[in-house]
């Protein structure tokens, strides 16, 4: 009996090929496996830019607000100008510069701000002096990019809720002679947002700012600038302020008292219910005085302490008030008739309202 068994088969059958549809299938297979591949590669590679790209502002703003704290740690003063170092509003919701204040050991002061270009994004710090009051641009270097928002506020330190005991503390405010800029225990607080990558915003930034180098008693009390011209101080002028508030202040019972025991009580013009302090005025500057206007386009209403302003002639002029032992209240800095008159050789102020 004849026949074949498997191992003498013709080699046809054994090394049957795929047929066209099943080399279709699996070419199908094969595209529907890369395409699912390369799309998680690409999804992969799409999240991996983004945080990339987050990571890379979030470190932008960061690094900004390190430097601005290592400016106010080295600064006398930490304010926000009404406009900013290129002459624009910069006060309000519209507010995008801070600055910062020293007063330099060998004698001068030196000035610094970061402004924020909304248009661009970018924040640049200027070096600037003050020249008759205006900035003058001395250095500008752009510190950071990708920044949405950069808005500074001023906040008295008893109203953070972080401090202890905040009934207890103080206002306190320095001045240093120019407009604007104000030192004291107040804070200023910085929000910083990142631009959004993607549709996505960083988490906003808040960094609190206080001044760190405290000014000696010298660079307080007297401005850094040569003495003025002989002849030229110190005058001092007695002054009354008249329409103080009784409440607040001790009525003093002397010649610039309005009124007497025996006036009428209920009178609206008795010195009982209209007092009036004596002060004194020292002026320290050129020959000749000064002009009160010049004090008062510079300072309109004062009280106790010491007041620096340049003059319309560019002169330097430094005046101290005090009224004895006791502050002296709020008052406008523009000389008034009234009663009672002015003491001999001095001025009358009105109180502020």
């Amino acid at each position: 009996m004849t026949g074949w068994s498997s191992a003498s088969r013709p080699r046809a059958v054994r090394c049957r090929g795929y047929t066209l549809f099943e080399a279709l299938i699996a070419v199908c297979v094969l595209l529907l496996l890369l395409f699912v591949v390369s799309d998680a590669v690409q999804r992969m590679l799409h999240n991996t830019a983004m945080s990339s790209a987050r990571a890379e502002q979030a470190r932008t703003a960061n690094e900004l607000v390190t430097r601005l704290n290592e400016e106010a740690r080295s600064s006398t003063a930490v304010f926000i100008p009404a406009n900013d170092v290129l002459g624009n509003a910069n006060g309000g919701f519209s507010a995008h510069e801070v600055d910062f204040f020293r007063k330099l050991s060998a004698g001068g002061d030196a000035y610094v701000a970061y402004r924020l270009d909304e248009t661009s994004g970018t924040v640049t710090r200027y070096e600037y002096s003050l020249v008759a009051g205006a900035p003058v641009v001395v250095h500008a270097d752009e510190v950071a990019d990708g920044i949405e928002s950069l808005v500074p506020r001023r906040t008295p330190a008893g109203s953070l809720a972080d401090v202890v005991s905040p009934e207890t503390v103080s206002d306190v405010s320095l001045l240093y002679g120019t407009a604007g800029v104000v030192g004291g225990n107040d804070i200023v607080i910085v929000d910083v947002q990142g631009q959004a990558s993607n549709g996505v915003a960083p988490a906003p930034i808040s960094v609190h700012l206080a001044s760190r180098a405290a000014p000696t008693s010298l660079a307080v009390l007297a401005p850094a600038a040569p003495p003025p011209p002989p002849g030229g101080g110190p005058i001092t002028i007695p002054f009354i302020i008249r329409g103080a508030s009784p409440m607040t202040f001790h009525v003093p019972h002397g010649p610039w008292h309005s009124g007497g025991p025996v006036d009428n009580p209920d009178s609206p013009d008795s010195g009982i219910h209209t007092p009036t302090i004596a002060g004194l005025l020292m002026y320290i500057g050129p020959a000749g005085g000064f002009s009160y206007l010049d004090l008062f386009s510079e300072y309109p209403v004062v009280e106790s302490g010491t007041y620096t302003f340049v003059d319309s002639s560019g002169n330097l002029n430094t005046v101290t008030i005090s009224c004895g032992d006791q502050a002296c209240p709020k008052f406008k800095a523009l000389p008034t008739s009234g009663s009672p008159p002015a003491p001999a050789g001095g001025v009358g102020f009105d109180a502020a309202p």
